[in-house]
């Protein structure tokens, strides 16, 4: 029966639920999950194991109760099997039943049901490595699990470096495991996980995996933001594999100004680049002799540069009034200072202060030097005049 409570807190008249739940025989211990869309209950009737057997049945959309299903063994036995309380949306519960594994008489349990909407969960675990000459772990296996009938289902482990193992938790059902090594598919293996398993854990055997060569290696000691001025040439020192395949792509914003290809023969490469004014990317690419490949990318910021032009500066009048002053002192002996304001070009003429020739009468500053030499010159004649009429006596 099922009975409605009102807004007043009183239940109404218990309903009888019809002969899709009812039977001639009892129907006992009815409970609805926490959503009040399933109802368990125990039944001698209907499809049964004998005695009182739990069944349930689902609330339709039209307000009526679908056709009750057994719940099935291991819930239910040929004895009595009563009081299953749902839990977790009817995913759980705890029920009463008579067993000889019991204490005496009936004994109340908690079982767990698992269906698609409630897989079962094992946990699968083993070793993986890669068959290299020193029969070592890779740390870079990865172990993936795909659910056949559901591909979007996935559980992923990577190998521990140290011992090899890995473990997995996967759902019942159909599953293919893919081992990787060095982003490359190595192995593919079905398991199945049947829901009624006697254990939770599910042990693989052992997995060698065929090698496939050592990582490639792509590195520099360079920083990932650079920068530069526009159009210079930057050298980017890159540690590579040997016998290696260099791709390098030139991005400036959302443009591919050009890629590249280069043969790397040797641990050590030297990349020059020319970058443009503004943001410029640089993707490498290296793919080593076994296939591996590595990857590095460069962000480069290149200003413009500076046009500097010099100029020549005129110089202070108070520091051309002092090179004039020196320059008449040395010629005349003295040392006089010109006036301050008196600037180069200027058509102002100095006082004719004396020591200091002005410009316009610099011919006439050593006249007396002039008579001196004169005055020699007519004493040098005399003289050799003189030396002459003595020796003729």
């Amino acid at each position: 029966y099922v009975s409605n409570r009102d807004t007043t807190g009183d239940w109404g008249p218990a309903v009888n639920l019809g002969p899709v739940i009812n039977t001639r025989f009892n129907e006992d211990t009815p409970f609805l999950s926490r959503d009040g869309k399933t109802l368990f209950f125990s039944s001698e009737g209907h499809l049964n194991m004998g005695g009182y057997d739990i069944l349930y049945s689902s609330l339709l959309s039209n307000g009526e109760w679908s056709v009750p299903l057994n719940a099935g063994y291991p819930l239910n036995t040929t004895d009595d099997d009563l009081f299953f309380m749902p839990l977790n949306q009817g995913h759980e519960g705890y029920y009463s039943k008579t067993g000889t594994a019991g204490y005496g008489g009936n004994d109340i349990y908690r079982i767990e049901i698992f269906s698609d909407n409630h897989p079962r969960k094992f946990r699968v675990s083993g070793t993986a490595r890669v068959d290299s000459p020193d029969m070592s772990p890779v740390s870079k296996i990865r172990i993936s699990s795909f659910n056949i009938r559901n591909p979007e289902e996935i559980s992923e482990d990577f190998v521990n470096p140290e011992t090899g193992s890995y473990e997995l938790s996967v759902n019942h059902g159909d599953h293919t495991l893919i081992y990787e090594t060095n982003g490359r598919e190595a192995l593919r293996k079905n398991i199945h996980l049947p829901m009624a398993s006697k254990s939770d854990a599910f042990i693989l055997p052992p997995v060698v995996l065929p090698f496939t060569g050592s990582e490639a290696i792509l590195e520099s000691e360079m920083k990932s933001n650079i920068e530069a001025y526009e159009n210079d040439t930057i050298v980017i020192p890159l540690k590579t594999d040997p016998k290696s395949l260099l791709i390098a792509e030139h991005w400036y914003g959302d443009s591919l100004l050009y890629t590249g290809q280069y043969n790397v023969d040797d641990s050590l490469f030297k990349l020059k680049i020319s970058p443009h004014r503004g943001g410029n990317r640089l993707m490498l690419t290296l793919r080593n002799q076994y296939g591996n490949t590595a990857e590095k990318e460069f962000f480069i910021t290149a200003e413009r540069k500076e046009e500097r032009i010099w100029v020549k500066r005129p110089e202070h009048p108070e520091i051309l009034a002092e090179k004039r002053t020196e320059a008449v002192s040395r010629m005349n002996g003295t040392i006089r200072e010109l006036p301050a304001d008196l600037t180069e070009g200027s058509a102002e003429e100095p006082d004719s202060t004396p020591g200091i020739v002005p410009e316009g009468k610099k011919s006439c500053r050593f006249w007396y030097l002039w008579i001196i030499a004169g005055a020699g010159l007519v004493w040098l004649i005399l003289a050799y005049r003189k030396r002459k009429k003595k020796d003729e006596k």
